[in-house]
């Protein structure tokens, strides 16, 4: 499977493309257009650190562009999440503070699994075509599309991976991607 990451500025950029273990490329954002995005079996979309929100990053055109009419099975990680959510018409809310560390995610299936959260903007609403997978007491964190395979992680799976369950979600949704 070859992967292409489009970081966002992320802090665990390692700590995701260890995770990613097959062929994968590393752009940042501003270098989507000089890349075949067509060419690839995934797309991730990292976290961003401290960066501007979704709501006023001017440099984002092309990642909601590529979101909106990619084929290509996309996954996005907290801020990729929140491009995902932006792009399709959903609603982001600042929330009161930064949300950081382990917390438990109640998963719609009906089990609890720790993830690390550390954001400071929640979803407030999904776009249509979208369901929830999972939610924190702060808010929805994981969620997909109902027809096409886009799915978002709004914790970080790629953190604390000894002491949470998130990678072993994002490898499941790897999986599943793989078998179609």
């Amino acid at each position: 499977m070859k992967t292409l990451i489009i970081d966002n500025g992320s802090k665990w950029i390692t700590q995701l493309c260890e995770l990613i273990v097959d062929e994968k490329v590393i752009i940042g954002m501003k270098d989507i257009s000089s890349v075949d995005t067509e060419s690839f079996d995934l797309i991730v979309l990292s976290g961003s650190r401290n960066g501007p929100s979704v709501l006023t990053n001017d440099l984002l055109g092309e990642e909601f562009d590529l979101v909106k009419k990619s084929q290509i099975p996309i996954i996005g990680v907290c801020y990729g999440a929140e491009v995902i959510v932006y792009s399709y018409g959903g609603l982001l809310e600042r929330m009161d503070g930064d949300h950081r560390g382990v917390t438990t995610l109640h998963l719609i299936e009906g089990k609890d699994v720790k993830v690390y959260e550390a954001h400071h903007f929640r979803i407030k609403k999904l776009p249509e075509d979208f369901i929830v997978l999972g939610r924190t007491e702060h808010a929805i964190e994981f969620f997909k599309h109902v027809h096409k395979p886009i799915y978002g992680l709004q914790f970080h799976p790629e953190a604390f991976v000894d002491s949470t369950e998130g990678k072993e979600i994002l490898m499941g949704i790897i999986s599943d991607i793989m078998k179609k």
